[in-house]
């Protein structure tokens, strides 16, 4: 397997960088730490209009059909900022659905996904 970065994932990752960089700092971070919150939701909800959280799901349920490789970009740039998202079991979850899910199942949860209205854990 070739495990280099394309021009896709360096985009993405470029993306999700400038969006951590520009949202997160200490003071954001030690605000959502003294909430009731277990994540940032305006944080997710940039990762969701930018279409990050269907970088790694097949087209037709919405998703930019890009491979693991994509989800790497994603979770490297996160841990760089520490940033409180819940991309990793959102994303493997509905990697899962996506690969291993019904049609029925794909349908009804990978849109919802791709939109933000559904955290998958």
């Amino acid at each position: 397997m070739n495990f280099d970065f394309t021009e896709e994932h360096n985009e993405i990752a470029e993306l999700a960088t400038r969006i951590l960089g520009d949202h997160l700092n200490v003071e954001v971070l030690k605000k959502i730490e003294e909430s009731q919150e277990w994540f940032d939701r305006e944080l997710w909800e940039k990762f969701v209009s930018a279409g990050l959280t269907g970088a790694t799901l097949k087209e037709d349920v919405g998703g930019a059909g890009l491979n693991v490789i994509a989800l790497v970009c994603l979770l490297r740039a996160q841990g760089q900022h520490v940033a409180p998202i819940p991309l990793l079991p959102t994303l493997v979850s509905a990697m899962t659905v996506d690969r291993f899910g019904t049609d029925e199942q794909r349908s009804s949860l990978l849109p919802e996904v791709v939109n933000g209205s559904k955290l998958l854990t």
